[in-house]
């Protein structure tokens, strides 16, 4: 790739939010675990009706969603799960939709990143009769402004933690402890925030 040429030049590190196979130096978040623990969450709450959103088809293909997916899947399967629904933000009605199914489909549906319309969507859902989150829980696979004023469960990325790597893989590559002929990539976990969104009586209980 450009990065992969670039470094072989100039001691650079990508700080991203995707895996990659390339040869790269890079610090990321392990966006499986994003999906994945997530997922989990909301099945440890009681919830076995899972649905997923995504964002539009340019941002559902990058490699980054891609693994948040997976996770997703694959937290689902290990609970012997199907996934309950999916839905596409960019469509027009998308939340419509979701309302009407909520409680029939699902009850419990992920967002793909803290989006504006998160807590609209919220206070729809209690408008239409739902008690959240022991009727139905909503969450977000990213942190951000939106989901912390909803009072939504979701994703940290942990952004320190993958600047302090940066700046050890690139001290690493300025003094020749590291080279780019073989990748190295630093991974870190996602931590999770939970909130009212998510937080019922049985997970109380739990904790």
């Amino acid at each position: 790739s450009g990065l992969t040429r670039l470094q072989e030049q100039f001691p650079v590190v990508e700080c991203r939010n995707y895996n990659s196979l390339d040869r790269e130096v890079s610090a990321l978040v392990d966006d499986f675990a994003i999906g994945y623990d997530l997922t989990m969450h909301l099945i440890g709450t009681g919830k076995t009706r899972v649905a997923f959103s995504h964002l539009h088809e340019g941002i559902r293909n990058l490699p980054h969603s891609k693994e948040r997916y997976r996770g997703y899947l694959a937290a689902l399967g290990e609970r012997h799960l199907e996934p309950a629904a999916e839905y596409n933000l960019d469509q027009a009605g998308a939340e419509d939709v979701m309302l009407k199914d909520a409680g029939e489909k699902w009850d419990a549906l992920i967002f793909p990143e803290p989006i504006a319309q998160i807590g609209d969507f919220q206070q729809a859902l209690i408008a239409a009769g739902h008690d959240i989150p022991n009727h139905v829980a909503i969450a977000s696979l990213g942190d951000g402004l939106y989901a912390q004023a909803a009072g939504v469960s979701a994703m940290r990325q942990p952004l320190e933690a993958i600047a302090r790597g940066s700046l050890f893989l690139l001290d690493s590559l300025m003094n020749e402890r590291l080279s780019v002929k073989e990748s190295m990539q630093l991974r870190f976990k996602p931590a999770l925030m939970v909130r009212d969104s998510t937080k019922n009586d049985s997970h109380m209980q739990r904790h």
